[in-house]
């Protein structure tokens, strides 16, 4: 089952939110996307799009082939999720997760059977008489998505379901999502902001500025190999400095160098291609790519400040030619003090 979105454009009083977007929903390869990018870049009003909650001004919405635009938003089947869960308050847990069923006329032994079963893929079995009132803001969310997932949707379409909790319970619910969607087998949309959250969950991230995707690719891809700048830096990059690629003739190993040394890069995402060729790039830094490890290793550079963080320290760093960097130490360091740092390849970005 395939969504296939086609030079979608959607406007708000001749203001374009969403223009010329493509995008491919349910491929064997990536069965969730998740659309990432800051407030206000359009995410939630293209799954709205998607869903036909929001008219769409120019382009296509199609389900394995069939143009949905004169499909209403019931008929099309979609599961979605929003922020709030939007759960029934006058219901038990499991009647808001039978209530798609009912709508449905599902049979009574029917909707017994799949409401136990949602709330076992949840991990909320034998909470079906509680009242929602009396549930977590976890719990709440699980219920939320085991209701969208209970009519065994073509479609689920999460919108920020994570974003009204605390930053311990995202991740452990993320985790736990990404796991529930794997066992439902159900190709999904999660729009989000948190980086994190985006890696865990799904298959694809694509990123979004400005009602446009600007690069879609795997997790690792992204914070690799972001398109350019702007993907870095909203992708946790804090400083970008000049870099040039070589690639050795010999061993077929490509690396960067930079004013913090050279750098060797392994991996798929580097091999051959372009890339090959070497060529001036840009290096994504971002606060633990940057490693003390010793004058003797590493390039000269003197403390400029130190945070200490309960498992190390983070510094700022000053190197000869005046460039600030941000770096990180196991042992306490002073302020004035010299030392050698290191990039981590593993933790930055090369752009171009």
């Amino acid at each position: 089952m395939t969504l296939e979105v086609r030079s979608l454009r959607v406007t708000y009083d001749d203001e374009v939110v969403i223009d010329d977007i493509d995008l491919d929903i349910g491929t064997a390869d990536a069965p969730v996307t998740a659309l990432l990018g800051p407030s206000g870049c359009g995410k939630s009003t293209l799954i709205r799009a998607i869903a036909g909650i929001e008219p769409i001004a120019g382009g296509t919405v199609r389900f394995d082939g069939v143009d949905l635009a004169a499909v209403p938003t019931h008929r099309r089947d979609f599961g979605v999720v929003f922020q709030d869960g939007q759960l029934l308050p006058g219901r038990t847990v499991g009647q808001n997760i039978a209530y798609g069923l009912r709508a449905r006329r599902w049979s009574r032994a029917a909707t017994a059977e799949r409401v136990a079963e949602l709330l076992d893929l949840v991990g909320l079995s034998g909470l079906a008489d509680r009242a929602v009132t009396e549930l977590s803001g976890g719990q709440a969310q699980r219920v939320a998505l085991a209701r969208a997932l209970a009519p065994r949707p073509r479609l689920l379409l999460l919108d920020e379901p994570l974003s009204s909790l605390d930053r311990r319970l995202r991740e452990r619910l993320a985790a736990e999502i990404a796991e529930i969607l794997r066992v439902a087998g159900t190709p999904a949309i999660l729009v989000t902001h948190d980086h994190q959250e985006a890696a865990v969950i799904a298959d694809r991230i694509s990123v979004m500025s400005e009602g446009r995707i600007v690069q879609s690719a795997a997790p690792d891809t992204i914070w690799r190999r972001p398109v350019d700048e702007w993907v870095a830096r909203f992708v946790g990059c804090t400083t970008l400095i000049g870099g040039h690629l070589v690639r050795d003739a010999d061993t077929g190993s490509t690396a960067v160098q930079t004013v913090l040394g050279t750098v060797a890069l392994a991996g798929r995402l580097f091999d051959g291609g372009s890339d090959g060729a070497g060529g001036e790039v840009v290096v994504g830094l971002r606060p633990r790519s940057v490693v003390v490890c010793g004058e003797e290793r590493g390039v000269r550079a003197i403390v400029r400040s130190v945070a200490a963080l309960p498992e190390e320290h983070l510094l700022s760093v000053a190197l000869d030619d005046g460039t600030i960097v941000s770096a990180v130490s196991t042992p306490a360091l002073s302020v004035g003090e010299t030392v050698g740092v290191a990039i981590d390849p593993d933790r930055i970005a090369v752009i171009g």
